[in-house]
């Protein structure tokens, strides 16, 4: 009479183990595969988010460019590193004030005038005192909180500075600058200009690419972003080389902007490096000179 209880020989054991093993080997394997794939996209999708989101910041800010500016003017500066620093300016109104008096660097004198002073020593851009002149400066800066920025440039020497405008007189003859002492000597045969500009400096700092608008601190644009470059293509076909403006190139003579940003996602101790391109015309540089 045969004994159904018998159970299983060691050896079939021993088989059933390995197979099993095998099985969970296998499925372990599988699962941290597809994990890891999960990991990698989950990186390469945030990190080209990053870049995506700030390459179209950066491309509308550069479109916009010079609006209302003339060539001599720096809307666009590029101080190259190892990771570039963009300095993107444009003219906020359409009226743009004379400087009628001299302003000496390091001085803290809180005016300036745009019109004629009584002086003998006078530009031929500055007019009698009219304070409709001033309309349109005094109605954008009280709609604005009652201080803006404004920005005085010096064509000839081609440097300038930001300063904050608070208030003018009635008379039309000159408004208030708020503030410290100026930077720069301002000579009137140099014929300066008074502008009320967005001026908006990008950089990484921190391994993020941040912003600051007209000198009031840097704020996040997007994080995780290790380098940003800009190659400049002249209307001729040249690359301009350093820091732009050149004494030879300004940004009338720019084709586009060849704009690249270089970011990184890290997740579970792992990292992924992208970068991401575009090609930018500056659509400002095409009108007429302003």
């Amino acid at each position: 009479m045969l004994n159904h209880s018998q159970g299983f020989t060691l050896v079939e054991l021993m088989v059933a183990m390995f197979i099993s093993s095998l099985i969970l080997v296998l499925t372990f394997t599988l699962v941290d595969g597809n994990r890891k794939l999960y990991d990698t996209d989950s990186r390469r999708v945030d990190v080209n988010q990053n870049l995506q989101s700030a390459l179209l910041i950066l491309t509308n800010d550069l479109r916009q460019a010079g609006e209302r500016l003339p060539a001599n003017f720096p809307s666009l500066e590029v101080v190259t590193g190892t990771s570039d620093t963009i300095i993107l300016r444009r003219n906020i109104l359409d009226v743009v004030l004379p400087v009628c008096k001299d302003i000496n660097g390091g001085s803290n004198r809180d005016v300036v005038f745009i019109a004629k002073n009584g002086s003998s020593k006078i530009p031929a851009n500055c007019k009698d005192a009219d304070p409709n002149l001033l309309t349109t400066w005094k109605k954008y800066r009280l709609d604005n909180g009652g201080k803006i920025k404004a920005y005085i440039y010096d064509p000839k020497l081609k440097r300038g500075e930001m300063f904050t405008y608070d208030d003018e007189d009635s008379s039309g003859q000159k408004i208030h600058h708020e503030g410290d002492h100026w930077d720069y000597d301002y000579d009137i045969d140099n014929e300066p200009v008074l502008y009320v500009i967005e001026e908006r400096t990008y950089r990484v700092l921190d391994g993020d690419l941040v912003m600051d608008e007209n000198k009031t601190g840097y704020q996040p644009v997007a994080p995780n972003i290790s380098a940003m470059k800009a190659s400049l293509v002249l209307k001729d076909g040249t690359v301009a080389t350093g820091n732009f403006p050149t004494l030879s190139a300004n940004w009338k003579d720019l084709n586009d902007v060849n704009l690249s940003l270089t970011g990184t996602s890290t997740f579970a101790g792992r990292s992924t490096t992208r970068t991401l391109s575009n090609k930018v015309s500056l659509r400002n540089a095409f009108s007429a000179d302003q």
